[in-house]
């Protein structure tokens, strides 16, 4: 049952590239607005994507508008390898973060809600969130991301493109197993931002450290 956990959260963390990257530039001022995730309608993104197996391509695409409690939410597109899966952001008006949901049948919910504290940039700012998933058989087991703003005013090269004012983000992963009470390593992804452009570079590792997936930014289009 825990291998079945760990694959299950690392699909998770897949689902959230050559470079080059100077880390101790702060072109963004502390407590300054950050816009990590533009929401323009046919706004478009195409990454390539790499893993231990193969090389794909993503394109990531805001297709519409919805309600979704209440709230405003933008409706985004995602293809990879021919399938397609969709994705809803909110972006709260007063404090700039940033709510996504998608759909997971593993989680007890039916979806994965998170928030992307990154509406001002703030170096070492942190939070977490736990989500319930569901293994069957009526059996619960817990996960958790514990989020960590490194750096920000980034100066970065993503396939071939620069990028300045660039906020990293780490997630990192865990896991609960019913009838335990300690929290298990189960990877860390490490996300880059350029502000007004959104994710230019996505890291994931598994839980020993491993690269297992590169996820770079080859276009924009607003």
């Amino acid at each position: 049952m825990k291998n079945k956990l760990n694959y299950l959260l690392g699909l998770f963390l897949l689902g959230m590239l050559t470079f080059s990257c100077t880390k101790d530039e702060r072109a963004a001022p502390q407590g300054t607005r950050f816009n990590a995730q533009p929401f323009g309608l046919g706004a478009k993104w195409v990454y390539s994507v790499e893993t231990f197996t193969d090389t794909s391509e993503a394109i990531v695409e805001i297709i519409g508008d919805t309600v979704l409690g209440g709230k405003p939410f933008k409706v985004a597109e995602q293809k990879l390898n021919g399938s397609s899966t969709l994705g809803f952001f909110y972006v709260d008006p007063v404090s700039g973060d940033i709510t996504q949901r998608s759909y997971n049948s593993q989680f007890q919910n039916g979806f994965i809600e998170s928030v992307a504290k990154l509406g001002t940039v703030s170096v070492g700012k942190a939070w977490s969130e736990t989500y319930q998933l569901n293994l069957g058989a009526g059996i619960i087991a817990s996960s958790k991301n514990d989020f960590l703003i490194d750096f920000v005013g980034l100066t970065k090269t993503v396939a071939g493109n620069n990028y300045s004012n660039v906020l990293q983000l780490t997630i990192r992963a865990s896991a609960m197993v019913p009838g335990s009470t300690v929290w298990t390593p189960n990877g860390r992804v490490v996300n880059f931002y350029s502000n007004n452009v959104g994710t230019i570079l996505t890291e994931t590792y598994n839980q020993v450290g491993t690269l297992v997936s590169n996820r770079r930014l080859k276009s924009y289009t607003p």
